[in-house]
């Protein structure tokens, strides 16, 4: 006699890629670190790049070497927004 057998599939997962998720920032770091650029991990990136002074001259050695040719302004706006306006702030 044949049993009622009822089969749960998983529940589908739905993931969007990691980039789209990512700020600005750690898709910067991601870049440069796939690339050999920058070898530390985000958080030491993170802790680096956090102060005006760190990020320009992060900007001024990626743009002498050609990684990255927009203008310091761009470059700024781009991937250092929340630091800019937290020291803009003082």
């Amino acid at each position: 006699m044949a049993e009622d057998l009822q089969v749960q599939e998983p529940p589908v997962q739905v993931q969007q890629p990691v980039t789209d998720q990512q700020p600005p920032k750690q898709k910067l770091w991601q870049s440069l670190n796939s690339s050999g650029f920058y070898t530390k991990s985000y958080d030491d990136f993170n802790n680096q790049f956090s102060t005006p002074d760190r990020i320009n001259k992060l900007y001024s050695t990626l743009n002498q070497s050609g990684y990255y040719t927009k203008g310091a302004e761009d470059f700024n706006n781009q991937f250092f927004t929340s630091e800019k306006k937290s020291t803009n702030g003082n």
